[in-house]
């Protein structure tokens, strides 16, 4: 039994020699970790040697980390500590070495930006938590960096009021946002894309819906600027209220039973403008008033939202396809409201 300890005394001083001055640590833990898996459990000397050392480092390294920002980060880091607000998640199936298993990805802000992630596993993230990580790592998307949280990672959830940039941090996203063209919403056609727009949010809900199997959180309202109205749905949250005015860069349109739809995602850039640089939500919901003349100029019926007039009643005119005047009686025009 002496003998055990002698042997088991020399490797313990071994450790606390790799230990002492660089890290903090408790030699009873250290006595009685050693003893449990050397001398009871029998497992090499070498292995729970290294692990003590490795687990002393590591949980040093992630109290001293320094706190960094989205925008710091490069691919392939380790040890990265972060305060952020989850600003999206969705669960997602995937098969590693054959078995199904369940993660979780979205989008992480902090004040300097967004920027994607995964999480694989399960840390009980809610959208809209403030969270602190710990021993985060870095993985490279689509040639821009990517936030994982690993078996390794610490989240811990924050009461920290978090102000956050809805900046996307992504080089793809910048490039794409540079070459974005301004359109005003009478302008949307299907197949646009690279679309910049100043709007105002005249209506905003949520719903889930299933994509590939996996619920997810999409929102769907009206937007308006002074040339008309246009549906839009965001399929992450973009942080958008009812009647914020915004500039949004990246998005493209595609049809809706037959109306244009401004689509946005996680690549869309939002600007928050001053509420006076557009007409009011009431104004703008009360639609534009146009006479048929002026209609005329802009090439005719277009799918927005017109408020006829040539001094007569005024009649509210919406259509479901692209129409001109040409040979059509004006009563013909009038059709329900965008929804």
């Amino acid at each position: 039994m002496e003998d055990h300890h002698h042997w088991l005394a020399s490797h313990i001083e071994e450790v606390t020699q790799m230990l002492e001055g660089k890290v903090e640590y408790d030699i009873g833990e250290v006595l009685t970790e050693m003893n449990e898996k050397c001398i009871v459990l029998k497992q090499p000397v070498e292995d729970v040697k290294f692990d003590i050392i490795n687990r002393y480092f590591d949980e040093y390294m992630n109290k001293h980390a320094p706190q960094r920002y989205l925008s710091d980060l490069s691919s392939k880091e380790w040890n990265v500590k972060l305060l952020c607000k989850i600003t999206s998640i969705n669960p997602k199936e995937v098969k590693i070495k054959g078995e199904s298993k369940q993660i979780f990805y979205g989008l992480l802000a902090d004040n300097s930006g967004t920027l994607p992630f995964t999480a694989w596993r399960d840390f009980g993230l809610k959208n809209g938590d403030v969270i602190q990580i710990t021993n985060a790592y870095t993985s490279e998307w689509q040639n821009d960096p990517q936030v994982n949280l690993g078996d390794k990672t610490k989240v811990a959830k924050s009461n920290e009021e978090l102000e956050v940039s809805w900046k996307p941090l992504n080089s793809s996203v910048s490039k794409n946002n540079g070459s974005c063209k301004n359109y005003n919403v009478i302008e949307f056609t299907d197949g646009l894309s690279n679309i910049a727009v100043k709007v105002r949010i005249l209506s905003l809900e949520s719903r889930e819906v299933n994509v590939n199997g996996s619920k997810k959180t999409i929102y769907n309202g009206i937007v308006a600027d002074e040339s008309g109205k246009s549906r839009f749905t965001a399929w992450t949250d973009l942080g958008l209220d009812q009647n914020d005015t915004v500039k949004l860069s990246g998005g493209y349109i595609k049809s809706w039973r037959g109306l244009p739809d401004l689509q946005l995602d996680e690549r869309t850039e939002v600007e928050k403008l001053a509420g006076d640089s557009l007409p009011s939500l009431e104004e703008l919901q009360a639609g534009r008033e146009l006479s048929i003349s002026e209609v005329t100029k802009l090439g005719g019926w277009q799918q927005h939202d017109w408020l006829l007039s040539s001094r007569h009643p005024k009649i509210i005119a919406r259509s479901r396809k692209p129409q001109t005047f040409s040979n059509r009686p004006f009563s013909s025009l009038v059709w329900p409201d965008i929804h």
